[in-house]
């Protein structure tokens, strides 16, 4: 996991600090972003959020393509209090459309998964022209996603989005922002994503567990997910029991 991101302010470079349960050493590295070390990508904005959630749950959301046309069907003028949210208007004259699928990759990259997906705006059964956009969603490890987007004329850019957990069920999640869109165009990139996430944040800090819960076929390709992403446990990974004590009491911070 990465356990701390240090920015330099001067070099304009990002530090990432691993921990590992088992002193073991890296078996992948972070790609770097060639258009940002060009510049050819500049710095546009941040936002950043504490969640109440396991560190899993997170990059789950990649794989939950179903949530997309739910959760986030509603455009983001609407705002992110899902509490004051007609969430099960479906026949909305303005809302957003989604496509899109998840795929584990093979070795050597089996440490990567891939998501695909075709955004835009509608009004009515009309896209909204200059709303479409291509995104594709690479999670590296455990905490590290680089979402690749295309505008088409208007620009394309990445999303950096890091995961570093603080306590068992406390995380803190960045998304940085490189990209050749104007700058008013990505402020309000940044600001409709923003107001599209605390959605899923709200849903993550008043989540529940059930011991067997049902999974149907509309569920995608989730359980292909949880499967992936458990090669990022070993044995001696501290585990959450269900009355909420840790199976390994841990020595210091470092060991989440």
């Amino acid at each position: 996991l990465i356990k701390a991101i240090v920015k330099d302010k001067k070099t304009k470079k990002t530090f990432f600090f691993r921990y590992h349960c088992d002193g073991e050493q890296p078996s992948w590295e972070i790609p770097e972003v060639g258009e940002i070390t060009t510049g050819k990508w500049t710095y546009k904005g941040r936002t950043e959020h504490q969640v109440q959630c396991h560190c899993q749950e997170i990059p789950e959301n990649g794989a939950d393509i179903a949530h997309l046309n739910y959760l986030h069907l509603v455009a983001a003028n609407e705002g992110s209090d899902i509490t004051k949210i007609r969430l099960d208007i479906q026949n909305r004259r303005v809302k957003h459309y989604w496509n899109g699928s998840w795929e584990p990759q093979p070795a050597p990259q089996q440490h990567v998964g891939i998501m695909h997906l075709e955004e835009a705006i509608t009004f009515g059964n009309w896209k909204i022209p200059f709303t479409a956009a291509k995104l594709d969603a690479i999670q590296i490890g455990p905490g590290i996603v680089h979402m690749m987007f295309d505008f088409g004329s208007l620009g394309k850019g990445i999303v950096l989005q890091h995961v570093t957990p603080e306590k068992p069920l406390l995380q803190k999640c960045r998304f940085v922002m490189y990209s050749t869109l104007p700058k008013i165009l990505a402020n309000i990139f940044m600001t409709c994503e923003a107001y599209q996430y605390e959605r899923d944040v709200y849903v993550w800090n008043n989540k529940r567990f059930t011991r067997q819960p049902m999974l149907v076929k509309h569920d995608g390709p989730i359980m292909k997910f949880r499967r992936w992403y458990n090669q990022f446990y070993t044995e001696n990974s501290p585990k959450l029991n269900w009355d909420g004590t840790v199976t390994d009491e841990i020595k210091s911070v470092l060991d989440w």
